[in-house]
């Protein structure tokens, strides 16, 4: 999957070297991202592995429970599971980096696995239309 980096999404990667979604997720149990973008103004990325995906205020198939340490992340002065919304974090590791992505995003959306690993070597990912990335939905 493919993110925008704000502000608030670069400064939980430092703390907490997570993705903090806060949406409901139900699509994350079909899914199962193991790699994740993070896109940068300019047209940069930067690529992580998925270590785990965990819920709070959700229950979804193949997510995990919130840990001690998800539940240390705060929005506001509180706790995420003291929201009544729902959030997905994505803990994640470092796994390289793309010099350039086309088109530039302003929302997430899923990539198909090896259009991320083919980016990573040629330094280039160019970001598919829904209906190419996922050619079932046509």
């Amino acid at each position: 999957m493919i993110v925008p980096a704000n502000a608030q999404v670069m400064a939980d990667l430092a703390a907490h070297g997570a993705y903090v979604c806060p949406l409901d997720s139900k699509h994350v149990g079909l899914a199962r991202p193991k790699m994740l973008v993070m896109y940068r103004p300019g047209g940069q990325g930067r690529v992580f592995g998925v270590d785990a995906v965990e819920t709070v205020n959700q229950q979804i198939d193949g997510t995990r429970e919130a840990t001690a340490r998800t539940r240390q992340i705060v929005r506001d002065g509180e706790p995420l599971d003291a929201w009544q919304r729902p959030w997905t974090v994505f803990h994640l590791r470092e796994a390289g980096a793309i010099g350039k992505i086309t088109p530039g995003i302003q929302q997430g959306r899923y990539l198909r696995l090896d259009d991320v690993l083919d980016a990573l070597t040629t330094d280039h990912l160019a970001v598919p239309t829904l209906d190419e990335a996922f050619p079932a939905r046509k």
